[in-house]
């Protein structure tokens, strides 16, 4: 009769421990997995950084360049002006000819300002939706590195069942 219930009990206490080996390799399997996603969402943080440095670089380039030439095409523009009261005393038709041009390079250059500015608006949108992505992947990341640290504590009190499984058979052996 003792010897059945050692049977049984070893029996037991080697199902059990089949079964803490099986979820072991589960655990590790999900470890694997959330290693390897985790590695995807670093890669991804990186590349979207480096997509907002250079959306950030561009612009600012693309901005001072199109300010100085606006800057220049304005004192151009304010010289002509000046001018353009000397060439009223020669000749009136010239002159309303030249105001008319004036204004219409006005007209261009606060166009060109204003698309400037709408330019960079975009860019500042388009620089903020790359920064909630990033804010998004380092949740994900934070949430995934978090995970993997509860599996390998689960692992590790899996680890010592097994442990203390097999000196319980080792005993009973």
């Amino acid at each position: 009769k003792i010897s059945n219930q050692l049977k049984a009990t070893t029996s037991r206490f080697e199902e059990e421990r089949l079964a803490f080996q099986r979820q072991k390799a589960q655990l590790e399997k999900a470890r694997e997995e959330s290693s390897r996603a985790i590695e995807s969402l670093t890669q991804e943080i990186a590349r979207l950084k480096r997509q907002l440095s250079e959306v950030t670089k561009e612009h600012n380039n693309n901005k001072e360049k199109q300010l100085a030439e606006l800057r220049r095409q304005k004192t151009q523009m304010e010289k002509d002006k000046h001018d353009m009261g000397s060439l009223l005393a020669k000749s009136r038709s010239e002159a309303e000819s030249k105001t008319k041009e004036l204004e219409e390079r006005e007209n261009k250059i606060n166009k060109l300002i204003s698309d400037l500015f709408n330019r960079e608006e975009q860019l500042d949108l388009k620089e903020k939706d790359l920064q909630v992505k990033i804010e998004k992947y380092e949740k994900e990341l934070k949430l995934k590195s978090e995970l993997r640290e509860n599996e390998e504590n689960e692992i590790s009190e899996l680890k010592t069942k097994i442990e203390k499984l097999e000196s319980l058979l080792e005993e009973k052996n």
